[in-house]
């Protein structure tokens, strides 16, 4: 609440508006104080509203444009707060009906086995007359075999899947000693086989 930026401040002509910062303030401290009741500062601001109507001036015109120029602003503010709340909650919606699709598609489809070898899983047309004349199941999908198999999909999955060792370089470490230790362990071992044989 600014005074001097108050557009209504200093005038005697006019009648503040009930919707001014300012002039609620003083509405509330003169009924604080019993100066005036609420019916009264109601019949005050409607005597000044039906002034504004019949003798519009530039101020006026100006307070209420600001007015619904802030309105419009809370307006669109609110709009834009909503629609991000739609947006995300819409978000959120598919990235749960994705996650349940790929739980679904965990459960009951195949399709990845390992590189090199999972780039026909998606074709699932079989030639059932030509199954059916040799006597076979007629299968189409992974769920179709994983039951005749008496499995889960899972566990066909881990049966089926191909998966290629990665080459390793295998690399020796060798420990270096000094002459002195060399020849320092082996005055050891030389003593260490003297003791055995004269013990034996």
């Amino acid at each position: 609440l600014t005074l001097w930026g108050n557009p209504w401040f200093g005038r005697r002509d006019i009648i503040p508006p009930a919707s001014d910062a300012r002039t609620k303030l003083i509405d509330r401290a003169m009924v604080t104080q019993g100066i005036l009741t609420p019916e009264q500062l109601n019949e005050i601001h409607r005597i000044g509203a039906e002034m504004d109507h019949f003798r519009p001036t530039q101020l006026i015109v100006e307070s209420q444009a600001r007015v619904a120029g802030a309105d419009a602003v809370a307006a669109e503010k609110a709009r834009k707060e909503e629609l991000k709340r739609t947006k995300k909650a819409e978000a959120e919606e598919r990235r749960k009906q994705r996650r349940l699709e790929i739980e679904h598609r965990k459960l009951n489809d195949i399709l990845f086995l390992g590189r090199s070898v999972s780039a026909q899983l998606h074709q699932r047309e079989s030639d059932k007359q030509q199954l059916v004349a040799r006597g076979l199941p007629v299968l189409e999908t992974p769920a179709e075999l994983a039951t005749a198999l008496n499995l889960t999909v899972p566990k066909l999955r881990w049966l089926a899947i191909t998966m290629k060792s990665p080459r390793a370089r295998i690399t020796f470490g060798f420990k270096l000693q000094s002459e002195a230790a060399a020849c320092a362990n082996l005055v050891r071992r030389i003593r260490r086989l003297r003791r055995h044989s004269v013990g034996s």
